[in-house]
């Protein structure tokens, strides 16, 4: 019990690493996602040793196709027009792979570890609200002005699982999250977390036919921490903040959400538009191979660094070709399939492939692979369900 608890916290600790470091970045320059990295390579090799693994047939064809789509990015790599950083999107890139295979090889228990990520979100949303509320702008280190964004990802999906899945402390989470949402002005995630909440039908978010008259101890516990921490967390806003900078906060969030009635619907959506345009511009002139893994910034800007179209399905068009988006897709397909049939899978995969089709590179795409593996491959209080 406590191992798996040891290990729910690790593998939540590599998903959140990004999160963990840009949150901290201020106080420590230490790098996080190294140490959870090593952690985790280190546990699913020692299981391979130790002990016999155990994985279904659509398991292990999932994995097979992983495998050779990182080869043909390898092979990418080699024709990219980047010399430079296609070898560092590369490496960051194979992480996606060890948050896949850690639940199928390692019993990590679901609840446990979303309790993890939802402590490490909120304690980013947290840390972002506070430097953008207490410090000028331009004081504000790069790593947390950029917070906001992925924060946001993080905290309405926290905000989502706290209606499809039972976890420590979800009452609290589910009220704090909201507040945090609307404080941060994430667009994409405020929005596609409201859709996601509509497509999956707002009523079932409290099936009164499956209202039981049953005393349940902790529910009460956690109801009554829960009543009692958030006035606390209010107060603590009320205390430590100008109230009329938390006010700005959320002014800036409606302001933002405005920007889409404008002509210009705001400076980051005209920029995205012409990233889409530029990259099936890319698509075209070489529809099979791409411009190779890496390649969309020196196409673009003529330098060689982190840029992507804000588009997962673009991205991988513009520098894998049809190959390598195919090889993708079929690895999604097969992932999807061999799931367990949870409704918190498929609510989660919705949210994310809304929020994949307007920001995020396939860099970052370890917390969205882990988060779904985990919630696919993860035990549950039953036993575990193996295809």
């Amino acid at each position: 019990m406590i191992k798996q608890f040891i290990f729910s916290l690790i593998i939540a600790g590599f998903i959140s690493s990004g999160l963990i470091k840009a949150s901290l970045s201020w106080f420590t320059n230490f790098d996080f996602t190294v140490v959870f990295a090593l952690a985790v390579v280190s546990i699913i090799l020692l299981s391979l040793i130790s002990k016999k693994i155990r994985i279904s047939g659509k398991q292990f064809l999932m994995i097979f196709i992983l495998l050779l789509f990182y080869m043909y990015l390898s092979i990418s790599v080699i024709f990219s027009l980047s010399e430079d950083y296609s070898y560092r999107k590369l490496l960051a890139s194979f992480s996606h792979v060890f948050v896949i295979l850690f639940p199928i090889i390692i019993l990590v228990r679901v609840k446990h570890t979303l309790f993890f990520i939802s402590c490490f979100a909120v304690l980013s949303g947290i840390v972002s609200v506070y430097f953008r509320m207490n410090v000028s702008y331009g004081n504000i280190p790069e790593s947390i002005l950029g917070l906001y964004l992925n924060s946001g990802l993080f905290i309405g999906m926290v905000f989502l699982l706290t209606f499809y899945e039972n976890f420590t402390g979800k009452l609290f989470f589910r009220i704090v999250t909201l507040i945090l949402l609307i404080m941060l002005g994430a667009r994409g995630p405020l929005i596609f977390c409201i859709m996601t909440l509509f497509i999956f039908q707002f009523k079932e978010l409290y099936p009164i036919t499956k209202v039981r008259f049953k005393i349940d101890k902790k529910k009460i516990i956690y109801t009554v921490l829960s009543f009692i921490l958030i006035p606390f967390f209010v107060f603590f806003i009320l205390q430590n903040f100008d109230v009329t900078n938390a006010l700005l906060q959320v002014d800036r969030t409606v302001d933002r959400l405005l920007r889409f009635l404008n002509d210009d619907m705001g400076n980051s959506i005209t920029a995205r538009a012409d990233y889409f345009n530029i990259a099936l511009e890319m698509f075209f002139e070489k529809p099979m191979l791409g411009h190779g893994f890496g390649s969309f910034s020196i196409y673009v800007t003529g330098v060689d660094g982190r840029l992507y179209p804000h588009n997962i399905i673009l991205e991988l068009l513009a520098e894998t070709g049809l190959i390598g988006l195919i090889l993708f897709i079929s690895f999604i397909t097969i992932f999807i399939t061999s799931a367990n049939q949870k409704i918190s899978f498929y609510v989660i995969l919705v949210f994310f492939t809304l929020n994949l089709m307007k920001s995020y590179s396939y860099e970052d795409l370890r917390a969205f692979l882990g988060v779904l593996a985990i919630l696919a491959y993860g035990i549950r209080d039953k036993a575990r369900n193996v295809d």
